[in-house]
C-alpha cells in the first residue's frame, strides 16, 4: 500500500494501482502538465505533478485519495492508474467539448432553459460527490465535459477535498471563488463551495459574462448567485 504525507491509498485499490500502461503509442500535449496518451486504441489523460512544492503535493495526493473514493460515481471522470514515481495519474479520456467551448459554439451564451438543464446535470454529479463527503474545489467550465450525446462528465478531481479538510494551498479561478473566502476552509458552510461556483457558471451561461461583472440591472441573477454561498 502506498502512503504519502499520511494519505493511504485504500487496500482495495492495489489492483487498480498495479495496472501497467505497457506501451504509449501516441502522446499529445493537452496542457502544461497534461497529455493525451493512446495505448492499443484506448485513450487516457496523463496528468503530471512533478515539480510542485510540498504543500501543493500534499493537496494533490489528498485529492487523488478523494477521487478514488468516488470510483463508480456516475459522470465522475474515472481514475485509471497512479504512478507515484513519476508523480502522474492516468484518467479516462472523455470525448466531447468542455463547457466553455460548448457555450462558445452556441454564440457565447445559452438560453435559460438549456443553461438550467446543464446546471442541474452538473449539480447531480456534485451532490453524489458531496454525499460521499467530497468537494470538487476547482469547478469551472473547463472541468465540465459535454459529450456528443449531450451528457455531462465532471473531470479533474485532483484538488478535491473532504468536507472537514483544511487544504494547505488555496486554488481557483477568480470569477468562481465565493466572496466569503478564497478556499473551502474559510467558509462557514464548506459544502456550499461548489454550489457558489456552479451559480457563477449558470450566470455566465445565461449572460455570457463573468459573475463579477454583474450590475444592479441584473438583480435577479445577482440575488440568485449570492444565495448560493449564504
Amino acid at each position: 500500500m502506498s502512503i504519502y504525507s499520511g494519505v493511504k491509498i485504500e487496500e482495495n485499490s492495489r489492483e487498480w494501482k498495479k495496472q501497467e500502461i505497457t506501451k504509449e503509442i501516441k502522446v499529445e500535449k493537452l496542457g502544461e502538465r497534461s497529455f493525451l496518451v493512446v495505448e492499443n486504441g484506448r485513450k487516457f489523460v496523463k496528468k503530471c505533478f512533478k515539480g510542485f512544492n510540498e504543500e501543493v503535493l500534499d493537496d494533490v495526493f489528498n485529492g487523488i485519495a478523494n477521487w478514488l473514493h468516488l470510483r463508480g460515481v456516475d459522470r465522475v471522470q474515472r481514475l485509471v492508474r497512479l504512478d507515484v514515481d513519476e508523480m502522474c495519474v492516468y484518467a479516462e479520456y472523455v470525448e466531447g467539448v468542455n463547457l466553455r467551448e460548448y457555450v462558445a459554439k452556441h454564440g457565447g451564451r445559452l438560453g435559460e432553459e438549456k443553461a438550467t438543464c446543464v446546471c442541474l446535470e452538473i449539480a447531480t454529479v456534485l451532490k453524489k460527490a458531496l454525499d460521499k463527503g467530497v468537494i470538487h474545489r476547482d469547478l469551472k467550465p473547463e472541468n465540465v465535459i459535454i459529450t456528443q450525446d449531450r451528457k455531462i462528465t465532471v473531470i479533474d478531481w485532483e484538488f478535491s477535498v473532504r468536507l472537514d479538510a483544511k487544504p494547505r494551498v488555496p486554488i481557483g479561478t477568480l470569477n468562481y471563488i465565493p466572496p466569503e473566502g478564497r478556499d473551502v476552509s474559510e467558509l462557514k458552510m464548506p459544502g456550499k463551495y461548489d454550489v457558489f461556483r456552479l451559480g457563477a457558471m449558470l450566470n455566465e451561461m445565461i449572460t455570457g459574462k463573468p459573475y463579477r461583472t454583474l450590475t444592479s440591472r441584473n438583480k435577479i441573477l445577482v440575488e440568485l448567485v449570492s444565495k448560493t454561498s449564504s
